[in-house]
This record gives C-alpha cells, structure tokens and sequence, in this order.
C-alpha cells in the first residue's frame, strides 16, 4: 500500500487527494518536490515500525487533515530536512502524529508553520526534536506552532520537546505541553555548536510532567508571555542551569503548583514581570523565585508570590536570592508570607528591595 501512495505522490501535477480511509504503509513515504496533500478527516497513514513520511527538498508544500500513526524503536514518523537537504516555507494543519519512537523530526529547515496540530505518545525519549547535529546540515530557522497540542501521556520519561543546537527563531502560541518527564529542553550537547536562541511561548502552558516545564540548559532570549505553568513531580516549574548563560523573561503568567521551586535560576539572566507564583513546593521543601549563585542578572517586578487564593500553601518562600542585591532589583511585588535574601553587595537593602508590600 506505501508503493501505492507514493506511486499516487510520484505521478501528481503537485495535488494528491487521500481517500477517507487508512493506508498501511510498509516503507517510509518520500515528497520530494512541492506538493499539496490532502487528506480528509479520517484519512491515516499508518506506517509499518520505523518508518514514516519524510520531507527532503520539498519545499513550498501544504500537508491537511492527515493522521500519522506507527511504532517503532527508533527513526520518527514525520522527518523533515533529516538527510541534510533544506525543506522552507511548509504549511502542516490539522495534522496528528501519534506513537513512534518519535513522533517528529525538524532538522534542515526555514520558516515551517503548523496550525492545530496534535504529537503524543512516543516512546522514544522525546516526542518532538529539533536540530541535533552540526549547524550547516541540520539547524532550525524560523517555526511557528498556532494552537498544537504536545503531550507525552503514555511515556512519563520522554522530554516532550527538545531543542538541541541551533534552533533561532519559534513561536508557539497558545500550546500546551502536558505528562511525560520534562516539558521542553532547551540544549546544546555539543560544545562546537550554535545554541538555541530566540524562543516564544505565548499563552498555553505547561502542566503534569514529572520534571520540569521549561528546562533552559543552553541558550537565549527565551520569552514566556500569558501561560500556565505546573508540575506533578519533585522538581522545578522553571530551572535555569547554572551553565545557562542567556535571557530569560516571563510575564504575565502563572506559576503554581510545581513540586519545587515555581522558578530556579542557577545561572542566566532572569526578568519577572506580572506574574502569580504561588503555592509551590508541593512535593518537596520549595519557594517561589529562588535565585542561586551563579544568576548574573535579574529584575523581580509587579509580581504576587506567596499564598494563592486556591490550594494548599506549601511555599516556604516567596523569594530566596543567594546571589547577592548588586545583581539586580526587586519592587513593586506583593508579598503573602516570608522573602528570604542575601543582599549583600553595595547597593543597600531598600535601594534593592524597594516598594514591596507584605500582605
């Protein structure tokens, strides 16, 4: 049936129309020149173990209403620019991707747009990756998720979504990340190579992994704007390595909940603006905002941390800043409950901690 499909792919004028039905497909799937293939509602490739549907040199091709689905012990279900060559400007809607070592792998590619589309339940240890290779042959420019749905429920060790290397330029706009271990991994396992930069959450949010929602190991200018964040586990909502040496900016969002810290920074530099952080340490002795030593910069404003109005309060602190009040400001917060800081440095304690209120 796979010789069918892509002997109907092969032989198109660039439309291929797929019956409302499943195909079983024993070989991978090849497109490699621009096409638009539709499916319809019920419409499923379902595709023998390890193989899939790849995108190599395909670029300017739209991909609907299609359901992608398999097993298998490595190799994904959806590759796209996996052998090196560039796939740029693909439209992917209505698309779910389910089991597979992974569901999907986004390697040599630019300006890729997914509009409600659905990847769950990989066994292998993420469900989506980006990059993982040398710069030239294998980096991410430009992606935009509207309205996807990640989840890992069926694999509680897989990291949702990893970002390894150069990964410049994503958006996800109102996408929750949901179950497995951590929600996304920012990373960069080798040293020669680019780190990920320029990441945008806005809206959506981060709920019931076992590790932590967002995960910043290496990177920069990573902005989260209007979401909701919290976990099941014993860890920290937010964690910031210490080896972590970009911007992080949250705002506007809620943080509760998380069974450590709502946000640890041990490295990097950390902005907080309009948030509600409150009732963590649910699972294990934790605070709100817990600024660690290595933290280079950080400006807390205009944020509640403490009690929330729903809940059991396990919170210890509202804040603990181990890295000393030189580094960076914190005012105009509510505070319910205790803060906890090593000012130190030469700014004194009120030009540090100026116009917060204990409530």
């Amino acid at each position: 049936m796979s010789h069918d499909v892509q002997k109907i792919i092969d032989n198109s004028n660039g439309f291929v129309q797929l019956e409302n039905r499943t195909y079983h497909c024993a070989e991978d799937i090849l497109v490699s020149r621009p096409i638009v293939l539709q499916g319809c509602p019920s419409t499923k490739l379902l595709f023998a173990p390890n193989k899939g549907l790849r995108f190599e040199n395909a670029s300017k091709s739209t991909v609907k209403q299609l359901k992608i689905a398999g097993t298998g012990t490595h190799g994904q279900l959806l590759g796209i620019g996996t052998n090196g060559n560039s796939c740029a400007k693909i439209l992917f809607e209505q698309v779910e991707i389910a089991g597979g070592f992974r569901n999907m792998w986004i390697q040599k590619s630019l300006s890729l747009l997914f509009v409600r589309c659905t990847f769950k339940d990989a066994t292998g240890s993420e469900v989506v990756k980006f990059a993982g290779g040398p710069d030239a042959t294998h980096g991410v420019d430009n992606a935009e998720f509207l309205s996807c749905n990640f989840g890992s429920h069926e694999n509680p060790q897989a990291t949702v979504l990893l970002m390894d290397g150069k990964v410049h330029g994503v958006k996800f706009i109102n996408c929750p990340f949901l179950f497995g271990m951590h929600g996304i991994v920012l990373d960069r396992s080798n040293p020669n190579w680019q780190k990920p930069k320029c990441i945008s959450i806005i809206g959506g949010g981060f709920e019931n992994s076992f590790g932590n929602g967002l995960r910043l190991l290496h990177g920069d200018d990573i902005r989260l704007d209007t979401m909701y964040l919290s976990t099941d586990g014993k860890m920290d909502g937010i964690y910031m390595a210490s080896a972590f040496e970009g911007r992080l900016k949250v705002a506007n969002s809620i943080i509760r909940g998380n069974g450590r810290d709502g946000i640890r920074a041990a490295g990097g530099r950390l902005t907080v603006t309009g948030c509600d952080i409150i009732n963590n340490g649910g699972r294990t002795t934790g605070d709100g905002i817990r600024l660690e030593n290595n933290a280079r910069d950080f400006v807390i404003t205009g944020n509640f941390l403490g009690e929330g109005p729903d809940g059991t309060n396990k919170q210890r602190y509202g804040l603990v800043n181990n890295v000393g009040s030189e580094h960076g400001w914190v005012y105009g917060n509510r505070f319910r409950g205790n803060i906890k800081a090593a000012f130190g440095g030469s700014k004194s304690n009120s030009e540090y901690f100026a116009g917060n209120q204990r409530v």
